[in-house]
């Protein structure tokens, strides 16, 4: 009987259309309506002339319309038209002829809905129990739902009207709330003509039917009661989807049947099919869609290439939606990269596909890596590759690695299977003192011996291997760490640094200090020291390096260290047995220029193990202000070191073309600060440690250079952070 809606009128003379000007009441109305919707449907029944035909007739009550129940003589059954038109929707307009009559009104039960009484209301649910034979099948199993109209008013039986319609509103309620047994929650829906028909308006002088206005009010009641009756069929699932050949879609194809108004409708019957491709249904083909309107099925892939599934539930506006299932013969891998011991990603790691000799991804800055154009079904091996680590920051790789080698050599240490390789930097299959050694070369910027590692990227697994390669691969790892970073020293900038142990550690110096030389000693407070290095930054111009001593407490460690010759020493010890105290670790002795009493000596990049401490600047002659005065004037510049900014004074005692200008120890201009000629008197300037496009300076020795005329003047500062 084709996909439409078959809706069966069923009334009395209201439904006739009796006294509307075309004489068919609501229906030619509600027929436009519906179409303008695009709803499919079709009017069904033995009255009336096709499309507004139903089952009514003029002056009909309740009872005449069934039979073999309680006040029903059938008289007019709709029985027969019920068996050949099938309807879906049976739309009930009955009890305006019968509240003109001595039958009892209320209730329409006695016994909370076991039994239904011999009332109005009651033979109202004698005649939906007598409808649910074309539900339950019994007669058939079309009829979807029951519309129960509350009847408009009548002047002259108000009170039965009203008691009626408070008797059809509970019995659709008690239904619907599953008190009723006979007749299933979910199949009543009430269109209620009553509340908002207009007596002065919508009734003809009759005052029994309504005029062309109150039918008009009876199309939209009827209309909006039918757009809450399932209307759409939505794709919930995406429109394509694809899988491994032979394998189980991951998620099931997913639709929703909703009202017109987009709630959910449950028991709704949506049935899948396979029209073109392979894939198969796994699972019952027909589904009822659930409490809010869900249905879906599971789907197994074929052999390569696409299939179409086609979800269809008839007598919807959108009955139809398709999906599209690619059967690929390509397999994703994806997973993440990250450092060991810390949990930085590590980002730029070459993912090879050893089989194919080709790198088939590169991790991104979260350390992920993701592969999709593996073959389904082929043996493939996966291994990571990063370049070799070239420092810098200087806290990759420390003495500390060195120490932990040892410690691990002399039993005094445990290393994890991964850290034992990144310790055995010589790669001869065990952790030795050399290692340990070449670890602390490396820190400090020594030369290496030959077939040394550090530096290089060792990753666990080293590979991830499949055979064969038959499914997606979500969650893969691998750990990454640098031969020689036994202590997680390497982290990718953005990763959040986490506090270390030991934060105890102080650092302090101590000196001693004659016309010619200068002994300047580091002392380290705190507990469990293994190991300390730092950078010594210093003029060559007035001092000049004698040695880098250990002291008598760090007798039993071993010190690397690297003078740069240009003002910079590079220096690293280590020991197997830690300090603990205030313990005097290393000693720097200078030669001091006798001419300069005033030189900066700055200790930065230290660290105590892997603990980084705070730059400590030491100044030779401390207790002096430089000064420089001949007969054209003095200048003096303080505080020296400076953090953000110094003063720069001078006096003229003549007027005279000033230049002052900043050079770093290269001896490249930073700024000039004034070019001009000025008037005797006392003067300053403010160097707020920017350049000539104000950008902030490094920390480091700078130089500015006064001229007042023919005179000349040169000192240094130094700039700390």
């Amino acid at each position: 009987m084709g996909s439409e809606n078959r809706i069966m009128l069923v009334g009395n003379s209201i439904t006739v259309g009796m006294k509307s000007d075309n004489g068919l009441g609501f229906r030619d109305e509600l027929y436009d309506q519906l179409t303008s919707l695009g709803y499919p449907f079709s009017f069904v029944g033995s009255c009336s002339s096709p499309p507004y035909q139903g089952h009514f007739r003029q002056g009909a009550c309740i009872g005449e319309f069934y039979v073999d129940r309680i006040g029903g003589d059938g008289s007019f059954d709709v029985g027969a038209d019920m068996d050949q038109n099938q309807p879906h929707i049976v739309m009930i307009h009955l009890g305006t002829n019968d509240t003109y009559l001595g039958i009892p009104m209320t209730p329409y039960s006695y016994d909370g809905g076991l039994n239904f009484a011999n009332t109005v209301s009651g033979r109202m649910a004698h005649f939906i129990d007598y409808l649910l034979e074309w539900q339950n099948g019994i007669r058939g199993n079309h009829l979807r739902t029951i519309v129960v109209s509350q009847i408009i008013p009548s002047p002259y039986q108000m009170d039965r009207v009203n008691a009626l319609n408070g008797e059809i509103a509970r019995l659709v309620e008690d239904a619907n709330g599953g008190q009723i047994p006979r007749i299933p929650p979910g199949i009543l829906r009430i269109a209620d003509h009553y509340s908002s028909f207009d007596t002065g308006t919508m009734f003809d002088p009759d005052s029994i039917h309504p005029n062309d206005i109150g039918y008009q009010h009876m199309a939209n009641i009827y209309y909006n009661t039918l757009r809450f009756l399932p209307m759409h069929l939505v794709r919930i699932s995406n429109a394509e989807d694809s899988g491994l050949i032979g394998t189980i879609l991951t998620d099931p194809l997913k639709v929703k049947v909703t009202d017109d108004y987009g709630n959910g409708i449950s028991n709704v019957e949506v049935a899948f099919e396979v029209s073109e491709g392979d894939a198969v249904i796994v699972g019952p083909q027909a589904v009822l869609t659930d409490a809010v309107g869900f249905a879906e099925c599971t789907i197994q892939l074929g052999d390569f290439g696409s299939s179409t599934v086609v979800a269809r539930s008839s007598g919807l506006i959108d009955s139809t939606v398709s999906f599209t299932i690619q059967a690929a013969g390509l397999v994703q891998v994806e997973g993440t990269v990250n450092y060991d011991g810390n949990g930085s990603p590590i980002p730029d790691v070459k993912i090879e596909w050893v089989e194919g000799t080709t790198m088939v991804d590169t991790t991104d800055q979260e350390g992920r890596f993701y592969i999709d154009n593996l073959p389904y079904g082929d043996i493939v091996t996966l291994q990571p590759r990063k370049e070799r680590w070239s420092s810098s920051s200087g806290s990759e790789i420390l003495s500390y690695d060195a120490a932990l080698s040892a410690r691990y050599v002399v039993g005094l240490e445990r290393l994890s299977q991964q850290r034992r390789l990144a310790a055995d930097v010589d790669r001869d299959g065990k952790v030795s003192m050399n290692d340990a050694s070449q670890i602390a070369r490396y820190a400090v910027g020594l030369d290496l011996q030959s077939g040394i590692h550090i530096g290089e990227w060792l990753f666990s697994p080293d590979n991830l291997h499949y055979e064969p390669l038959s499914s997606n691969m979500s969650s893969q790892h691998f750990s990454g760490i640098l031969a020689g970073d036994l202590h997680s020293g390497w982290s990718h900038p953005s990763f959040p640094k986490t506090d270390v142990e030991h934060k105890s550690f102080e650092l302090a110096i101590s000196s001693v200090e004659t016309d010619r030389h200068i002994v300047i000693t580091l002392l380290v407070e705190g507990e469990h020291m293994l190991s300390a290095d730092l950078i010594c930054e210093y003029d060559p111009l007035y001092l000049q390096l004698s040695t880098v001593h250990k002291t008598e407490e760090t007798n039993s460690f071993t010190l690397y260290y690297k003078d740069h010759t240009d003002g910079r020493i590079h220096a690293g010890l280590f020991g197997t047995k830690p300090l603990s105290g205030e313990t005097a670790i290393l000693e720097f002795r200078f030669q001091l220029d006798p001419s300069n009493q005033n030189v900066p000596v700055l200790f930065k990049h230290l660290y105590v193990n892997d603990c980084p401490l705070d730059d400590i600047l030491y100044e030779v002659g401390a207790g002096h202000r430089i000064a420089t005065t001949d007969e054209s004037g003095s200048v003096q510049h303080f505080p020296n070191p400076f953090n953000e900014e110094t003063v720069i004074r001078y006096q003229i005692r003549e007027d005279a073309q000033v230049a002052l200008t900043i050079y770093n120890s290269n001896g490249q201009e930073v700024i000039k600060l004034i070019d001009q000629k000025l008037s005797i008197g006392s003067y300053e300037v403010i160097w707020d440690g920017q350049d000539r496009i104000e950008r902030v300076v490094p920390s480091g020795i700078y130089f500015y250079r006064l001229s007042v005329g023919d005179e000349v003047f040169v000192d240094k500062m130094m700039k700390v952070r």
